[in-house]
């Protein structure tokens, strides 16, 4: 399961696969099934909340047939989830026969816990506040030089954003679930090229993030977490896929929804070992080091002075938007020697999306990248339905988490880890 961290020793060090803790002799024994009965009850809230968002007020009935569970089971999980604010009774419907008795609706209750979502990437942060149901109620994105910034510097301009959100919605400090922090990758390798020192760090950010907001905090990398909320998005869609190119690494993680929102591919795949013809792959190609080296013949104030300006005249400076905007004709100035090679290049990243599609049953392919525009991915578009076969083409998605909710990278920790804590309040309660 898509998991958040902060949550205490116990879950930290729990083997997430089985729900079991790797605790040593006594403690071993009485924690097991202390973490198994809340891993299971967290489980089983998120199957209900992903099952509304699927198809809207739902039955107590319905729930109980979708996952296979006990009338009486479902009927204690609901009351369970309402006692806790996060369903709430909506009405009746009348059968589908018309006869016999109504139907009882539960729904997500729109107000009685709220999730605020932070994702923090290379020249912008992006925070959102949105209700257990995603619906968004507020989003700022706020340019900061977060790879030029220090550490205290972010910290601070998080409390001070969170803080007047919370402030202009009239939003009590109790009202916030869970507040989720996504970095991406690149801003956690710049700031933290130490894993050991990350994690120290992080818990460290936790609890000042906690003092200063008195809120509960979670943390993770972006991207599956972005990947989670596409499939949210989509409620008939079982798996999907989001490729992200960050600093000079790609990434695909994909995410299922029969495995309750489980990222199975969150690392950064290795360009070296994807081919895309029998001698060259994708790290040959296009990395950004790669396609610096395929511009460098040309590159020149002469031939290139739309690049050669966008970049300061510093090749090693140039990005992947920057050669888009140098090579694309949009009605502005645009070198024409460039065309041939974007033609190329679009060709091959178009070789390389079809085979993760062709690869992998993946219903939807989200492209995601901080810094392009929309005349970027309307441009990538176009070339998808050239170089694609029409059937892939329509798989793939451009754009949406820029446009839409880039704070996605943080909200979906704030959820599993708020859930998480209710769960775990119910256990000590039953425990005491």
């Amino acid at each position: 399961v898509l998991g958040s961290r902060g949550l205490g020793d116990v879950y930290k060090r729990q083997n997430r696969k089985k729900g079991n803790c790797e605790l040593r002799g006594s403690e071993s024994a009485m924690w097991k099934p202390v973490i198994a009965r809340q891993m299971e009850r967290k489980w089983m809230y998120l199957q209900v909340l992903q099952l509304i968002q699927q198809y809207g007020a739902i039955s107590r009935v319905e729930i109980a047939n979708k996952l296979h569970m006990t009338r009486a089971s479902v009927t204690l999980l609901i009351h369970e989830m309402m006692e806790k604010g996060v369903l709430e009774d909506i009405g009746t419907c009348p059968t589908s026969e018309g006869k016999g008795r109504r139907k009882l609706l539960m729904d997500v209750h729109p107000s009685r816990w709220l999730l605020i979502g932070i994702s923090i990437q290379g020249n912008h942060l992006v925070v959102g506040l949105t209700t257990l149901g995603m619906n968004t109620l507020e989003k700022q994105c706020i340019p900061f030089p977060v790879l030029q910034a220090s550490w205290a510097s972010i910290q601070e301009q998080m409390i001070i954003t969170v803080r007047q959100i919370l402030k202009s919605n009239y939003i009590e400090e109790s009202q916030i679930l869970g507040l989720g922090v996504g970095w991406m990758p690149s801003v956690l390798q710049h700031f933290f090229p130490d894993a050991t020192r990350q994690e120290q760090q992080m818990a460290e950010l936790q609890q000042i993030l906690t003092d200063a907001l008195h809120v509960p905090v979670f943390w993770g990398n972006a991207l599956p977490s972005m990947a989670v909320y596409c499939l949210y998005q989509k409620p008939k869609q079982e798996i999907i896929a989001l490729f992200c190119a960050d600093g000079a690494d790609y990434y695909v993680s994909i995410v299922c929804r029969s495995h309750v929102m489980e990222c199975l591919n969150d690392k950064p795949i290795s360009m070296q070992g994807l081919p895309l013809s029998p001698n060259q792959t994708v790290g040959d190609l296009l990395t950004p080091v790669a396609l610096q080296q395929r511009v460098k013949p040309y590159y020149s104030a002469e031939q290139t002075p739309v690049l050669y300006d966008l970049t300061g005249g510093k090749l090693e400076t140039m990005t992947l938007p920057d050669l888009f905007t140098a090579a694309c004709a949009e009605g502005k100035d645009f070198d024409p020697i460039l065309s041939d090679l974007m033609e190329e290049m679009m060709q091959q990243f178009c070789q390389f999306w079809s085979s993760i599609l062709v690869m992998y049953p993946i219903e939807q392919l989200y492209l995601y990248r901080p810094d392009f525009t929309l005349p970027h991915w309307q441009e990538i578009y176009r070339y998808a339905k050239q170089y694609m076969k029409p059937e892939l083409a329509a798989k793939l998605s451009c754009g949406d988490l820029t446009e839409k909710c880039q704070y996605a990278g943080g909200v979906f920790y704030a959820l599993d880890g708020g859930i998480f804590k209710l769960c775990t309040a119910e256990e000590q309660k039953t425990s005491e």
